[in-house]
């Protein structure tokens, strides 16, 4: 994690470097000015109480100076929040301190924002902030500081969200170093969702009133650099929380429902189910694995509960079952499972034909409760029927979607594709255990949840609006103690029924929620156009995996990655590519030295016209830098290009001015070939493999991302390759930026908007940063602030006007490290 990091900062160096720009002007942390006094670590508990949250605070303030320092700690609070009650100590000391509200905390933001000509803190433009004077800070030594404050949670759409910026929540403007999260929530009603929209942050819902959520790590691994956390209230059977966001001018919105079953639901409502367990035993599963696989089907039996019925299907060169048909899971013939599991051994071939054929249970169409198959293998086949397509033939022939089918693959000598396909047709879900991995363990982790089906067959509508693309596209079933988040696109707008239906032993039941599908922009929900992608992005990725490369999915991939700048071993390079790319064209091969030399955004159109690259011809700033020969890509058609190709290109596209020497063009050049050639490989790689440790990784990810997305960059997704996804979020943000629902670009030093047009772009409104001007602008039109809080060389669309702003003409000297004089 320290090398990537180290990595992303020696890029950003360069290129800011090259460009001559502070590293806080590029949304990167400011280095250290005057007193190097920094925030090392902050430590949030938070208790929810009824809606109430109090929030305790721990930070570490440290002084590398070598005289005593002084800090303004300043705390921007959550949106619409009013704390009712502030206090501070350092070092045991109570220090004095004040609450503001949002007119006197934009005063105090405007003067911070005059004085160190960093936009930062117009992100909370508009919300009030605590702010209190830390001193004495001992050179070379460090102070604790404790702050509390309180104050109720707003509820929107039936969710309560508490928030915790930590962007400028240390000494200095600069973020802590470290963070820790203890977040407990407690309600009289019943607590039914409760999400983080970032991964990193694990949150549990403990059981019908209590749930608890957590974090430890980087700031970076927070997207927007937040602690947040929502959760919903509902006395109903089955809670349904709803989320939608809309981007201006777009004909289809985003949304993200959340559908969970009491934890406390009734026994006598819990469905009946067969479930079957077919496991290897062939010799390849001798040893630990063998021992392993018994345990789980202790575990598995002692798990079945009154009207259930089961089976246990070993196979090596035959299937053997223990019973030729399910049986009730009555005491004695559970101790008869038992007495068997003792017994087996490992020995023999592979055949899955024949497991298959015996373990799909006869009758499942007309067999009452749920049908459901748990298929454990470590191997291909290699007895019997071979060809894994005649295999998958049968399959859906004997099952046609009846019975649900969970599959785990044990280590890497198996076929993915056949696996994966068994669990896709069969509405259920794969598994993988490494060779590191336990298989008692994570069969143990399925089975708890399969123990209580509730609610099965499900689907979901919306009176008079269209739902489209949905992740998943075929709903799960639901447990108790379970939750199913479904994302997708819809076409109308308003308020409208949301109908939630499901089978409940042969009879369809039907739950009825309102809902209101947003018809603009939701500030609080922008996330959710971000976690719908991500999984729409992995659906697709598995789907060509599994079915082949088709153009159109593969364009759909592309457009997505590039949009919502999802980083993933596949489509990565894709996003960098565009981030070279002169706008308003696709990369193609470099022209040779003569002839329509393009001078960057400053040029009416690229060229080779205006289209296919996305957004058209951009447009951009007042002052364009020096010309370039303007194309991208290898001299060779289809090859990946080469270091100097790259070097040239970050020149010619505008990333880079002219002047850039050879060394700084070629040092960042280097990263990203080996990146873009990684990403080209993995994508060119996609499918070919069936079988062995790739194919394994490529399964495993894309289950990963279809089910949690990428936001939280942890280490687990593609089995240990999360550095090298820092590494490549790393290039991407220096050629894109999203902020909320816009994607900028990095053209000849300035940030431009990708929605501008040639047309925007004429009639475009030119402010100097942090002149009169500029905060009568942001006054005048508050929905700026965010964007504006990025960097003061950009260029911003908002509906039919643009903006851009300029770098002041005159720099003033910042002041000592926290000591804003305000």
């Amino acid at each position: 994690m320290k090398s990537a990091c180290l990595l992303s900062t020696a890029l950003a160096a360069v290129v800011l470097s090259c460009l001559g720009t502070r590293a806080g002007a590029q949304g990167m942390p400011l280095p250290p000015h005057g007193a190097p006094v920094r925030t090392t670590s902050l430590a949030a508990d938070v208790q929810v109480v009824d809606g109430v949250a109090t929030t305790s605070l721990k930070q570490v303030v440290r002084n590398d100076g070598r005289r005593p320092a002084e800090a303004i700690w300043l705390l921007p609070l959550p949106a619409g929040a009013a704390a009712d009650e502030f206090r501070m100590t350092v070092d045991g000391v109570e220090m004095s301190g004040e609450v503001l509200g949002a007119e006197g905390a934009r005063g105090v933001y405007e003067s911070i924002v005059r004085r160190r000509l960093d936009p930062g803190l117009l992100e909370y433009y508009g919300r009030g902030c605590l702010r209190a004077r830390i001193f004495p800070i001992p050179p070379q030594g460090q102070v604790e500081v404790e702050v509390g404050f309180r104050h109720v949670l707003p509820e929107l759409a039936g969710l309560h969200r508490w928030t915790f910026a930590l962007n400028q929540a240390g000494v200095g403007g600069r973020p802590p170093e470290y963070v820790t999260l203890d977040l407990s929530i407690r309600s009289r009603k019943t607590l039914r969702n409760a999400f983080a929209p970032a991964s990193s942050i694990q949150v549990i819902r403990q059981d019908d009133h209590r749930a608890r959520a957590s974090f430890e790590g980087p700031v970076s691994l927070l997207p927007a650099g937040e602690l947040s956390v929502f959760y919903g209230l509902s006395e109903r059977e089955f809670g349904l929380n709803f989320l939608s966001h809309k981007r201006s001018g777009e004909r289809e919105g985003t949304f993200m429902m959340l559908i969970s079953p009491r934890r406390d639901f009734d026994e006598e409502r819990v469905l009946s189910k067969t479930i079957t367990f077919v496991l290897d035993t062939s010799g390849s599963m001798a040893g630990a694995k063998i021992d392993q696989a018994r345990g789980a089907l202790r575990f598995f039996i002692g798990s079945l509960r009154e009207g259930d019925r089961f089976n246990v299907v070993p196979f090596a060169t035959e299937a053997e079952p223990f019973f030729p048909a399910p049986v009730e899971a009555t005491a004695s013939l559970a101790e008869a499972a038992l007495e068997r599991i003792e017994g087996l051994e490992a020995g023999g071939g592979t055949n899955i034909a024949s497991a298959l054929r015996a373990g799909l249970p006869r009758g499942a169409a007309d067999a009452e409760g749920l049908q459901i198959l748990v298929f454990l293998t470590d191997g291909l086949p290699t007895v019997g029927v071979k060809d894994p397509k005649v295999i998958l033939a049968e399959a859906q022939r004997l099952n046609a979607g009846r019975t649900r089918v969970f599959v785990f693959g044990v280590g890497d000598d198996v076929n993915t594709h056949l696996l994966d396909t068994l669990a896709a047709d069969g509405g259920g879900s794969r598994c993988y255990v490494r060779q590191y991995e336990s298989i008692e363990e994570k069969t143990s982790d399925l089975l708890t949840r399969l123990s209580h089906p509730v609610l099965t067959d499900l689907r979901l509508e919306a009176d008079g609006v269209r739902l489209v693309k949905v992740v998943p596209a075929r709903l799960p079933d639901l447990f108790k103690g379970s939750r199913l988040t479904v994302f997708g696109r819809y076409e109308g707008e308003g308020p409208c029924a949301i109908r939630l239906s499901g089978a409940v032993e042969g009879a369809r039941r039907e739950y009825v929620y309102e809902g209101t599908f947003a018809a603009g922009p939701r500030e609080d929900f922008d996330f959710v156009p971000r976690l719908w992608a991500e999984r729409r992005v992995g659906m697709l990725l598995d789907a060509i995996r599994l079915n082949g490369k088709d153009p159109e999915l593969l364009d759909e991939v592309g457009r997505l990655g590039r949009e919502y700048r999802i980083v993933t071993p596949y489509t990565s390079h894709l996003i960098v590519e565009e981030g070279l790319a002169v706008p308003g064209e696709r990369p193609r091969r470099r022209a040779s030295g003569h002839g329509g030399a393009y001078r960057g955004p400053g040029d009416a159109v690229p060229p080779g016209g205006g289209g296919g690259g996305g957004a058209g011809p951009i447009t951009g700033p007042s002052s364009p830098g020096p010309a370039g020969p303007g194309s991208l890509g290898p001299a060779t058609p289809g090859a990946p290009p080469s270091l100097d190709e790259i070097a040239a290109s970050l020149r010619d596209a505008g990333v880079l001015p002219r002047d850039a020497s050879p060394a700084e063009l070629r040092e960042l050049a280097e990263t990203i070939a080996v990146e873009m050639r990684a990403g080209e490989g993995a994508l060119g790689g996609l499918g070919r493999r069936t079988t062995g440790k790739g194919a394994v990784d490529d399964s495993a990810y894309l289950a990963g991302l279809i089910a949690a997305g990428t936001t939280g960059g942890e280490d687990e997704f593609f089995l240990g390759k999360g550095r090298r996804r820092m590494r490549q979020a790393a290039l991407i943000d220096l050629f894109t930026r999203k902020i909320k629902d816009k994607v900028f670009l990095l053209r000849w030093g300035v940030w431009v908007d990708r929605d501008l047009t040639e047309e925007l772009a004429k009639g475009k409104t030119v402010v100097e940063a942090y002149s009169k001007e500029y905060f009568d602008l942001l006054k005048a039109r508050p929905e700026l602030a965010p964007y504006l809080a990025f960097s003061p060389r950009m260029i911003v669309v908002m509906g039919e006007e643009a903006f851009e702003v300029t770098p002041p003409r005159a720099t003033e000297e910042e002041p000592p490290a926290g000591g804003e004089g305000h």
